[in-house]
């Protein structure tokens, strides 16, 4: 009898683990590719408030001028005050897009292009490539975790 126990409570233990959905990456980058997407229209918006949504609370921007910033209120500051800058605007578009086998990790290359006109009236041009590293959260959204310009 234990015998038989133990055999049904294998086979259920073998069979609950074999329907564990596994990742499917196509569908993850496409996923990975329409949050991209979503997160770039707030930043051509200069949503501030928006743009931060689509990052982890823990997330990293790494600024090639100020440095590390951690957290959703710091990236939120370093962002807010790009786009309150006169005559500010940036666009970028999405070079690429990877997601781990896994599925639960990926990146995107956004290079990018800006401006803005401080007061002495000429227009300050820069331009760079984006890493942004993403994470899957487990309501299977993706959020930022480390943004490099």
């Amino acid at each position: 009898m234990n015998k038989q126990i133990l055999l049904l409570l294998l086979s259920a233990i073998i069979s609950i683990a074999s329907c564990t959905p596994k990742p499917d990456p196509e569908k993850e980058v496409l996923l990975l590719r329409q949050t991209t997407d979503s997160l770039l229209k707030a930043l051509n918006q200069k949503n501030v408030d928006l743009f931060v949504t689509y990052y982890d609370s823990a997330a990293l921007f790494i600024s090639p001028t100020s440095g590390v910033h951690n957290g959703i209120e710091e990236i939120k500051a370093n962002y807010g005050g790009g786009f309150a800058l006169p005559g500010f605007y940036i666009s970028g578009s999405i070079q690429d897009v990877q997601v781990a086998k896994s599925g639960d990790i990926g990146y995107t290359v956004v290079p990018w292009g800006g401006y803005y006109t401080p007061d002495s009236g000429k227009r300050i041009e820069q331009k760079g490539v984006n890493v942004l590293v993403w994470k899957k959260q487990n309501n299977g959204t993706w959020r930022v975790v480390v943004d490099k310009p």
